[in-house]
């Protein structure tokens, strides 16, 4: 099975989105990147079972950096 990751950090560094898919199951992280002890997850869902190719996945934030989004395929 394939693993695939991505992810996108936030303008300010402070916050990334995270995805990683372990070839059986994905998750989405919101992850607080300027942790001092090098980050830390802050909240996670499970996204998908499968495992989608590398690139059918986008993690980006929004025009104003309030929200964070993961694309798998063509799906929001």
């Amino acid at each position: 099975m394939r693993e695939s990751f991505d992810s996108c950090v936030r303008a300010d560094g402070d916050l990334a989105g995270v995805y990683e898919n372990d070839g059986d199951t994905g998750y989405f992280y919101l992850y607080k990147a300027d942790a001092p002890d090098g980050g830390r997850i802050i909240d996670a869902i499970q996204v998908e079972i499968g495992s989608p190719s590398d690139s059918d996945v986008e993690v980006f934030w929004s025009s104003d950096q309030s929200l964070v989004g993961l694309k798998l395929g063509n799906r929001l």
